[in-house]
């Protein structure tokens, strides 16, 4: 059973809130919903790439500043 949750909004982003409304058809809720899961979806995504990045520097997969420089500037890329 979905349960209720209340939240304040300061005057400026309710504002905008209620123009995405508005221009997408949707209702305050459903928008708010549609966002949260959206945000955490993004936040579960965005923590297990920065989970593989700490294995890859526990296990020594990592590159110098130099030899990545070195590899750009073989790909033609200039750098400062």
């Amino acid at each position: 059973m979905p349960a209720m949750v209340s939240t304040r909004f300061d005057t400026a982003t309710l504002e905008r809130l209620d123009e995405a409304v508005h221009a997408l058809g949707q209702t305050r809720s459903g928008l708010i919903k549609n966002a949260v899961n959206h945000y955490l979806e993004y936040l579960t995504w965005y923590s297990a790439e920065v989970q593989k990045g700490l294995d890859d520097v526990e296990a020594g997969r990592v590159f110098s500043h130099e030899e990545v420089a070195d590899k750009l500037k073989g790909l033609g890329v200039e750098l400062d």
